[in-house]
């Protein structure tokens, strides 16, 4: 499902208007109660296990080099501040698991990540700020995974379960590489939401585990950047790159992913986290163990703020001797977005829904093709390529 045109996002919203609404915004979320059998609000799907056909794949891009792109003693700044953050993290947080969890496939490793914003794939993620139907403004979090193309949660773009047209974000904006403690949160500059689009799961029922949590939106041009010269002008993904994404049998029994994202609860949503954890589909919930996950489910203290963030198979870089087999050797490809919690907190337990959906039925390669299409009804054939 497609919204409409955001006409009101074409005009250049000023630095004190973003700022406003950058304090105001409250962190989305979509949450279960803990103590029923149905979440909040919604109802509750349940699952058998994922198909096992492999993964289909459209490739990232690594974006331009950051010394063609940031003056010598702005990287050397920038290099500066990533040392200290990872100073004064001390590195990878120790395994947790929440309460009634332990020795369960639900361990997690949460932590910091160092303000590597200037480096791909990092800067490919940042935060999404939105004035949804009820003119409230909110924050997600989101990824690029084209020129032009962020993906998120739907909950970020539509309230769920609407069935009109009355439920689409009024207006929006995605800041990539976000990082609030630099003293200039956009670096990289803005780009207005110009069309968003969602599954039809997500428009129709907007249930939650349904594994149709997924939207798109097309992005416009960059804005307001600290390194004006450098990306003023430019679409997002195609200076600062953007991640690879499965289209097709993206839901697995059992995968390792890392989520990123800017949850409220860590940090204050100020900076980029990451959690690491074994993702499980067809699994019984813990706390309602007579349903079983139909999203990835998964153990995280991420809360409200990080849902859309992107869910990362082998995030990162590795040379690895072609000799040696591997099952899956594709990087920094996004399978999955967040989309829910738990009201109580401290059962530590997520669901990301699969781009693809459970059994394929988000269709989401022809919804990334139809936002590839507006792509290049925008911005020209060269901005996108269909899949």
């Amino acid at each position: 499902m497609a919204s409409p045109e955001q006409p009101m996002m074409r005009t250049t919203m000023s630095q004190a208007q973003m700022a406003e609404i950058m304090a105001i915004a409250q962190p989305a979320d979509q949450v279960f109660a803990a103590d029923r059998a149905a979440p909040t609000g919604r109802t509750m799907r349940a699952a058998t296990a994922a198909p096992l056909a492999d993964p289909m794949i459209a490739e990232g891009f690594a974006g331009l080099p950051t010394r063609m792109m940031v003056d010598e003693s702005a990287l050397r700044e920038l290099q500066a501040e990533a040392d200290a953050a990872v100073a004064a993290s001390g590195g990878m947080s120790t395994d947790d698991a929440g309460i009634g969890n332990a020795d369960t496939i639900y361990h997690y490793s949460d932590a910091l990540v160092p303000p590597q914003y200037f480096q791909w794939p990092y800067r490919s993620i940042g935060k999404y700020y939105f004035q949804a139907s009820d003119s409230s403004w909110y924050s997600c979090s989101a990824s690029l995974i084209h020129r032009a193309i962020i993906v998120t949660a739907g909950h970020c773009v539509f309230d769920g379960g609407r069935n009109n047209q009355s439920g689409w974000n009024l207006q929006g904006f995605f800041v990539p590489g976000y990082n609030a403690n630099n003293g200039n949160s956009h670096l990289y500059g803005v780009c207005d939401i110009r069309m968003m689009y969602t599954t039809w799961g997500w428009y129709s029922e907007g249930d939650l585990n349904g594994g149709y949590d997924v939207a798109l939106a097309v992005c416009g041009r960059l804005r307001d950047a600290r390194y004006a010269q450098n990306y003023n002008g430019y679409l997002p993904g195609g200076r600062l790159g953007y991640l690879g994404f499965c289209y097709m049998n993206c839901a697995r029994n059992y995968f390792h992913l890392t989520q990123f994202g800017y949850p409220s609860n860590l940090y204050d949503g100020d900076v980029m986290t990451s959690g690491a954890h074994l993702s499980v589909i067809g699994q019984p919930l813990p706390p309602q163990p007579s349903l079983n996950g139909v999203d990835f489910v998964y153990g995280s203290s991420h809360s409200s703020g990080t849902s859309g963030g992107p869910h990362i198979a082998n995030v990162g870089y590795m040379q690895e001797d072609p000799a040696i087999a591997t099952y899956y050797s594709n990087r920094n490809v996004v399978f999955a977005v967040s989309s829910w919690g738990y009201t109580n907190r401290s059962i530590r337990i997520s669901g990301a829904s699969p781009l693809s959906g459970y059994n394929n039925t988000n269709w989401f390669r022809a919804m990334f093709n139809r936002a590839c299409a507006q792509s290049r009804t925008y911005y020209g054939a060269w901005s996108c390529t269909n899949i």
